[in-house]
């Protein structure tokens, strides 16, 4: 990430109004996303999703957006020892000071729909009419009495 990735704040604009928009993005050749997709759907299946967008025939753009990329920002300084924090902090590159405010920003409410997270599972939930609906997808039924288990 920090070096062929790109991570920054965005302005949005929607119906006049500016927003900040954290993303964050890395490119890559088609042959090497073949090698990175299954991190990268496991990445998903974490909560952090991402999307693809073609640059040209040889070359794709990952993109993290929002609050997925906030999320992702603050995983990757949380597993980071004390010491290579430190050590990035004292050199102040420009990548890891946005990745930082990135990690710092906060997840804003999306209509209808939001985020949390239970025993170590994303969920999704949905607030409608006065009930609260939890979701979480599942590839297999053995997944499924994991979290029951839980």
């Amino acid at each position: 990430m920090l070096g062929d990735g790109y991570a920054d704040v965005e302005e949005l604009k929607i119906n006049g109004r500016v927003y900040d928009e954290a993303v964050i993005a890395i490119a890559m050749s088609g042959e090497k996303f073949k090698r990175w997709e299954p991190l990268l759907e496991k990445l998903k299946g974490m909560g952090f999703n991402w999307g693809s967008v073609p640059i040209n025939n040889s070359v794709i753009n990952v993109r993290f957006y929002s609050g997925n990329a906030i999320n992702l920002a603050r995983a990757m300084i949380n597993v980071l020892p004390p010491i290579l924090k430190d050590i990035l902090d004292a050199l102040g590159f420009d990548k890891w000071v946005r990745i930082k405010r990135i990690a710092e920003m906060e997840v804003k409410f999306r209509r209808g729909e939001m985020r949390i997270t239970v025993t170590g599972y994303g969920f999704t939930v949905h607030v409608q009419k006065g009930t609260v609906e939890l979701e979480h997808w599942m590839k297999s039924d053995v997944e499924v009495d994991e979290v029951i288990k839980r």
